[in-house]
């Protein structure tokens, strides 16, 4: 019955799981190549080019991730790279067409999709600078008073992600968590706390931690208004107590691998997409088994390969210290290692829980 649940309400508010992801990955797909585009490497390689003369004319460095996303292009279902594995040249197939923002507009709820993936159409942007051997700390970019902070905001009021957390919440039984002591990890600008404070209608000892300082900075001055921005849209008609001294969530900045928290603090932690973003994955689940009770709950959301879109990864790792995604083997071992048991998956998305033994 969990399971239904869960992939119930990933659906109805979600629409199609596979659907929606395909949209993304579009969306990803088009950011990278336009990229690509825009530096002139499709119009350096009309003719035959080896990997050291694209190396040598953009001034890009022989380091892993350049041949990876030259190889992720030439491995893209469109054909839009030949590749000669005995000369080592690259060369753009005259008859594949790069897509167009024009080709997009065609995806259904388009306007929405694109507005939750003005953070990634930032990230591709960093793509050059790392092919040519430079770093982009994405913790430092991501807060940046202005746009940066702004989109990031924006991003987060997508229903993908309230979806994503509701169905998280429909793997466990939320009366669980009442009144126990709940650490958030990677809560943002305090939205995805509001939105964990109002299932719990208040009455749960909440600890949010982010590593970008701007956006706990927020979370700390503008958590009254933000709870009531998320009443308003996801909870109108709840009856919810007043916020107060006594419910009023704790924000620290923290990353989720270096979690300076006293060891069994913790009855339940939570977090949505957010390893892949840490600089060792492992570390951080290793940390999250450390400040977990005998007995405590560990669930929420996280992607693993070879289902997430290797566009969203190329993205992500062009940053430095982010490991990007790992495989569920890796996660499983990973949590074994920390001593959790009982691990349950549901839903392509990764929405997961597991208990600390």
């Amino acid at each position: 019955m969990g399971n239904l649940k869960v992939w119930f309400t990933l659906i109805t508010q979600m629409g199609p799981v596979a659907s929606t992801g395909k949209k993304f990955e579009k969306l990803n797909r088009f950011f990278v190549l336009d990229i690509l585009k825009t530096e002139g490497l499709f119009e350096f390689i009309e003719a035959p080019k080896t990997y050291d003369e694209i190396l040598s004319h953009f001034g890009y460095k022989d380091i892993p991730y350049t041949r990876e996303l030259l190889n992720l292009v030439r491995d893209d279902k469109a054909k839009l790279i030949f590749y000669s594995k005995e000369e080592d040249t690259y060369q753009k197939n005259p008859d594949a067409d790069l897509p167009t923002l024009h080709d997009l507009l065609t995806i259904h709820d388009f306007e929405r999709i694109y507005k939750a993936s003005k953070v990634p159409q930032k990230f591709a942007k960093a793509i050059p600078n790392r092919m040519s051997g430079g770093s982009i700390n994405f913790i430092e970019e991501l807060g940046e008073p202005g746009p940066s902070l702004f989109d990031y905001d924006e991003a987060l009021t997508h229903k993908l992600y309230t979806a994503l957390r509701n169905s998280s919440f429909a793997i466990i039984n939320p009366k669980n968590l009442i009144g126990k002591k709940i650490l958030d990890i990677g809560c943002g600008s305090g939205r995805e706390t509001a939105e964990i404070w109002i299932k719990l209608k208040g009455n749960a000892d909440i600890v949010a931690t982010d590593p970008v300082e701007s956006f706990i900075e927020t979370a700390k001055a503008q958590f009254r208004t933000i709870l009531e921005e998320t009443i308003q849209k996801v909870a109108r008609n709840k009856i919810l107590p007043d916020l107060s001294d006594h419910n009023y969530p704790e924000f620290a900045v923290m990353k989720a691998e270096e979690l300076t928290i006293p060891d069994e603090t913790f009855d339940v932690v939570f977090l949505q997409q957010i390893l892949h973003w840490t600089s060792d994955p492992r570390k951080a689940i290793l940390e999250i088994g450390r400040v977990l009770k005998p007995g405590g709950l560990f669930f929420g959301c996280q992607g693993t390969k070879p289902l997430q879109t290797p566009y969203m990864d190329i993205m992500i790792r062009a940053h430095e210290n982010v490991c990007g995604f790992f495989s569920l083997p890796d996660l499983k071992s990973w949590l074994k290692e920390a001593g959790f048991t009982d691990y349950k998956r549901v839903t392509p998305a990764g929405i997961f829980k597991t208990i600390k033994s």
